[in-house]
């Protein structure tokens, strides 16, 4: 039986680790820093457009209260004291109060402890109508996040949502594409 010191078998390990990668590895430069996402066979990431990262959507669970609903995309997030909700050119129709969930404290790298929502989440609110007939609602969202992956924050975004009381939910399209 062969015995070898700590050493022998660190230096064994290296040179066939050696042997195998030069073997199969792709020739990898320092000038092609695209190679080694090859080498490894994976993708260059890349941070999704804002409205893909982030969507936007809404309803009327009844003539007093809307359901806005958050859809986040895996590794985004959004700052809780970024989201807003308003509603807009509605005439005599108001937004009397909004339900946030809890959040999560992150620690950001720019901003120390942060409230934020890391997945999708639902925002009730409480509606008044006073007028006669059902209007409809001009709703808009304010909110900015990040993609946790590369840390890479979006500028703050805005997203216009028309409800009318007879329809069923409605995505939201960022502000200046509105929905007809």
């Amino acid at each position: 039986m062969i015995i070898f010191s700590s050493i022998c078998r660190r230096k064994i390990w290296s040179a066939l680790l050696f042997v195998v990668g030069s073997i199969s590895a792709p020739n990898i430069s320092a000038a092609e820093p695209g190679r080694l996402n090859a080498w490894f066979d994976t993708k260059a990431v890349e941070p999704l457009p804002p409205e893909q990262a982030f969507q936007v959507s809404a309803r009327l669970l009844d003539p007093s209260r809307i359901s806005v609903q958050f859809t986040l995309k895996p590794y985004y997030y959004l700052y809780k004291d970024k989201v807003s909700l308003e509603i807009n050119g509605s005439t005599g129709v108001k937004l009397l109060r909004t339900d946030y969930p809890a959040a999560i404290t992150k620690q950001d790298r720019s901003f120390g402890p942060t409230q934020v929502y890391p997945e999708s989440f639902e925002i009730r609110g409480t509606i008044a109508n006073t007028e006669k007939t059902s209007p409809p609602i001009t709703l808009i969202a304010r909110y900015q996040g990040c993609f946790e992956t590369l840390g890479v924050c979006y500028p703050p975004q805005t997203t216009e949502i028309r409800l009318n009381p007879s329809s069923s939910t409605v995505s939201g399209k960022p502000l200046g594409k509105k929905q007809q």
